[in-house]
């Protein structure tokens, strides 16, 4: 399969997970600042998806031979 057909699920999967991240940086930031143990609590879980996002696995076709 061509890079052309994974590319915008390559595309997709990095935004997601670096929108989670940005989230989850701006959050905690405010949870320093404005709302100490609300914002943390809230910045965890954040990280947690975004993390998860940036490292998942694409579908079969899309990933590369070992």
């Amino acid at each position: 399969m061509g890079l052309s057909s994974c590319l915008p699920q390559k595309l997709s999967k990095l935004a997601i997970g670096i929108l989670f991240l940005i989230f989850g940086t701006g959050t905690a930031i405010l949870g320093v600042t404005v709302l100490p143990v609300i914002g943390l609590v809230l910045a965890a879980p954040l990280f947690i998806i975004g993390i998860y996002f940036v490292r998942t696995h694409l579908n079969k076709k899309c990933e590369l031979p070992e």
